[in-house]
């Protein structure tokens, strides 16, 4: 996983495709401390620790999104797509 210092400073077009794979590494690491384990981790823990990773990937989402969105106003596509007549 990339530093968060190097993400935030970096353009995010330039980072948008590999944060939304550390994305998905986190989202995935949220759904398997949901799963039912040994019981060496309480409740509270385990909830303390999905909510960190959940807002975690909800920050690294924003550059992920404001990426894709520039290489789409780059490239002309999506919103900023001419309207075809």
């Amino acid at each position: 996983m990339r530093r968060l210092d190097d993400i935030v400073k970096a353009d995010c077009r330039d980072v948008a495709n590999a944060v939304a794979y550390d994305v998905d590494g986190l989202i995935l690491c949220a759904r398997l401390a949901l799963d039912p384990m040994d019981g060496s981790v309480n409740a509270d823990q385990r909830a303390g620790a999905i909510e960190r990773t959940l807002e975690v990937a909800a920050m690294l989402m924003e550059v992920v999104l404001s990426g894709t969105e520039g290489l789409e106003r780059d490239a002309k596509r999506g919103l900023w797509a001419k309207p075809r007549s």
